[in-house]
């Protein structure tokens, strides 16, 4: 018996949050505890551009010090893990049916603002899917009780994790917090270069120097089709701008500011969904503001979802709001046409 003992990390005490990079710190509840959060969104979001989590894509996988999380977004620039993945799959055909796993394990979340009543700060969520179910039967079927309050616990931990949401009509936002979440929320526009690692950081958290990887790997697997990624990186030093960290494709023509174009989208041949002419017109109207500028609105929608359409409803030109009115009035079909949808 020693007077230090023995050193054990998994006794440490665990925090409720992590810092993703400098100055982006995350919520989590811990295992078998509740936390009390307002989702600043809607009326409590004062950039009024936060209709709903962005849809974002996450890796993650366990290092030596624990499970290390790196946002993907291999649209904008290819993907180290997302092409070990892909080595994976090819000496792996048939993983999933034999218990196998990605090395770098790939989810869809969403990514939220938050107000942490205990924390008594604006943190970052990632909401996986007990959470987004948990609010979709909340907004669908409590409306009238959610006013943005919300108390998320946590049962059990690893395999056996649980969440649960339920509203918490008891939360209420003082002065010190409004004042914090007025100076601290992130416009949605902003999110992707609030969030982007340089080449130093990704290299710190992952343990991978992008351009040598991709300078050996490359050439040791040429059969690995990565044609419909960003490009490959080349420079250490200089990362490409990222547009979104979700599924946005780089290698987009850069038209002239906003009109309409009346040629078919390429997504209609893959889908062979009829649109009506107004809203195939809409949703080819370009995007004239903030960092979708020259995107076409249906690859907004592909992107974010509804948010960024509802903003432009408000905030839009006039060709915007009129198109974005359009896309919202025939949501339903928007949305059977994007499940198909296959951007350029």
């Amino acid at each position: 018996m020693g007077f230090i003992g023995d050193d054990n990390s998994t006794n440490a005490p665990k925090k409720p949050t992590w810092e993703y990079k400098t100055g982006v710190v995350f919520q989590t509840v811990l295992p078998d505890t509740s936390r009390d959060v307002a989702f600043i969104m809607n009326d409590l979001d004062p950039t009024k551009t936060w209709v709903n989590a962005i849809p974002i894509w996450v890796h993650q996988w366990k290092g030596v010090g624990g499970f290390i999380t790196a946002f993907c977004d291999k649209w904008n620039e290819a993907c180290p893990m997302c092409f070990e993945n892909e080595i994976y799959k090819q000496g792996n055909p048939n993983y999933k049916n034999t218990g196998g796993r990605l090395p770098y394990g790939l989810s869809k979340k969403g990514l939220i603002q938050i107000w942490d009543f205990q924390e008594r700060k604006v943190l970052w969520l990632l909401a996986g899917q007990d959470i987004s179910q948990g609010m979709d039967f909340i907004l669908t079927r409590q409306t009238n009780l959610y006013k943005g309050f919300v108390t998320l616990t946590r049962m059990g931990s690893g395999t056996t994790t649980k969440y649960r949401v339920d509203i918490n009509p008891g939360l209420v936002l003082d002065d010190f917090a409004k004042a914090e979440i007025t100076r601290c929320t992130i416009p949605v526009d902003q999110v992707a270069n609030i969030l982007k690692l340089n080449r130093q950081e990704f290299m710190t958290k992952t343990m991978i120097n992008p351009v040598l990887y991709f300078q050996q790997r490359l050439s040791q697997f040429p059969t690995i089709d990565i044609s419909n990624w960003g490009p490959v990186p080349t420079d250490f030093s200089n990362p490409p701008v990222q547009t979104m960290p979700t599924n946005q494709p780089v290698n987009q023509p850069s038209p002239t500011p906003a009109q309409n174009v009346s040629q078919p989208m390429p997504g209609m041949i893959k889908n062979q969904i009829n649109l009506p002419d107004d809203l195939n017109s809409a949703l080819n109207i370009l995007c004239t503001i903030g960092v979708f500028q020259n995107k076409k609105l249906v690859d907004v929608i592909d992107q974010t979802g509804k948010p960024y359409i509802q903003f432009l409803t408000k905030n839009g030109s006039q060709p915007e709001k009129d198109a974005a009115q359009i896309i919202l009035n025939n949501w339903e079909l928007v949305e059977k046409y994007m499940k198909d949808y296959v951007p350029f």
